[in-house]
């Protein structure tokens, strides 16, 4: 299965115990992609199959693992952000395989258990940061000199996140903040972009000597106050807006803050994050918004 060899698809999922499950190898090349899930959000199963992700903007919530293959992961272009519900069975990456990071963005914020013994062994540079992590707390990372490389907003509680940018050079040394506030008002998938950064508590500093580093560990108790970003931090436009699981049968509130199936509109779905109605769906007789 490959999705975005030509075009821009614009996918949306929520209300799934899946999101995107493949029996074969399964190829994100391109398109603008959000799930939001019981479960895991990619899925492929199978014996000898792998995920690779190659491009487009991929955003995922779930329930369950972020992205799981029975085999291998490999990442070399697009963008990709993963936010795992922290429990002890779940990860945000999962793989039974090889994981090759080589490019693009990466960013997977979910529980220190599971995936923190999953090594890149890819050509990129990639870090992973171990503590508790609030939702709607600001993480940081610029290198000495103030030149921010990611402040990202996790969509829940976390122990775990991870980052992978071309941005982060060999030899080069990052500082690690939590909390702290930002002036940015542009901001997708959780990825705040422009404005400036009011450093929080800093976490650590680290030197990019190889394609794997750690900062803190799965049992660090780090401080730090939660992040303002200048508005309701609970809310990130355009994304799938979420709130904690409530219980291990419900997914992750939908953009409206409704649960899936109980919106109380029998008439049309939920609004999907760009504000549209999925196509193909009756809206009191006429037709739905079309997606942008």
């Amino acid at each position: 299965v490959k999705i975005g060899e030509s075009g821009v698809p614009v996918i949306r999922i929520y209300d799934a115990e899946e999101g995107i499950e493949s029996k074969t190898k399964l190829t994100i090349a391109g398109g603008d992609i959000k799930i939001n899930t019981w479960d895991d959000g990619l899925n492929v199963g199978g014996t000898g199959t792998d995920l690779n992700i190659t491009g487009g903007t991929t955003y995922i919530h779930a329930g369950g693992d972020g992205i799981d293959s029975n085999k291998n992961i490999t990442m070399t272009g697009g963008i990709l952000v993963v936010n795992a519900e922290t429990t002890s069975d779940n990860s945000a990456v999962d793989l039974d395989g090889t994981l090759k990071y080589s490019g693009g963005t990466f960013v997977a914020a979910g529980p220190s258990g599971m995936d923190n013994n999953k090594q890149n062994s890819g050509s990129g540079n990639w870090f992973t940061i171990n503590g508790n992590f609030t939702k709607g707390q600001l993480i940081n990372i610029q290198d000495t000199t103030g030149n921010e490389v990611l402040t990202f907003i996790p969509a829940q509680n976390c122990t775990s996140i991870k980052f992978g940018s071309s941005s982060l050079v060999s030899g080069k040394t990052y500082n690690v903040y939590q909390g702290g506030s930002t002036t940015s008002t542009s901001t997708s998938n959780g990825i705040f972009t422009g404005g400036v950064y009011s450093a929080g508590t800093l976490l650590g500093s680290v030197t990019i000597s190889s394609t794997n580093t750690t900062i803190g560990n799965s049992n660090s108790q780090m401080g730090g106050q939660p992040g303002q970003i200048g508005g309701n931090p609970q809310h990130i436009e355009n994304d799938i807006n979420s709130t904690d699981m409530n219980n291990g049968n419900e997914p992750p509130a939908l953009p409206d803050g409704t649960q899936p199936g109980n919106s109380g509109n029998t008439n049309q779905p939920p609004a999907l994050p760009d504000g549209g109605i999925p196509q193909g769906i009756e809206n009191g007789g006429g037709q739905p918004p079309s997606l942008n």
